[in-house]
């Protein structure tokens, strides 16, 4: 993690990008926005040769949520142009659109990908400038829509229904 921008903005910076594959996934630090802990998640997809990028929102902090959480968010990821920060890349947009996702996460959903992954091939510095010295630099907004920090009785979904578990027995 490299800076927060603003409230809902951070910038990352993902180095060694030609290691993802090797390495599977990549994990940020966890980060704050809108008083919920996050972290992203960058994973390499396809062969050695046609490697594409794909990016996660994760919950830093699911296993010590109380029962009942919930945070329903909207968040995006843009590539950031390394060679002239102020030379603006049609592929930056392009991905941002692909990344531009609502979600709620609670118990079931921890992490969340994009609807689409970039080739890595896309961001070498001859066709833009999205990868440089083996790092991508990254732009993330995430807007928290409702955070619920729920606790009580515990229930048990089944069949869409939240039951308590002493009422189990009388579904089964």
């Amino acid at each position: 993690m490299e800076d927060q921008l603003c409230e809902n903005q951070f910038t990352l910076v993902i180095s060694n990008i030609s290691s993802l594959q090797s390495v599977g996934k990549k994990y940020t630090d966890a980060f704050v926005i809108g008083g919920c802990n996050w972290r992203v998640v960058a994973t390499s997809k396809g062969e050695k040769y046609n490697e594409s990028l794909s990016l996660s929102l994760a919950v830093a902090d699911a296993e010590s949520l109380p029962f009942g959480w919930r945070r329903h968010v909207e968040f995006s990821f843009t590539i950031v142009n390394q060679l002239s920060e102020e030379q603006h890349s049609e592929l930056e947009d392009i991905f941002r659109d692909f990344t531009e996702t609502k979600v709620i996460f609670d118990y079931k959903t921890h992490e969340c990908g994009c609807a689409s992954s970039i080739p890595l091939g896309r961001l070498d510095a001859k066709y833009g400038g999205l990868i440089l010295n083996e790092q991508v630099k990254i732009l993330g907004e995430v807007n928290v829509l409702e955070a619920v920090w729920k606790s009580g009785p515990i229930t048990i979904e089944l069949h869409g229904f939240q039951v308590f578990p002493s009422e189990m027995k009388r579904f089964q």
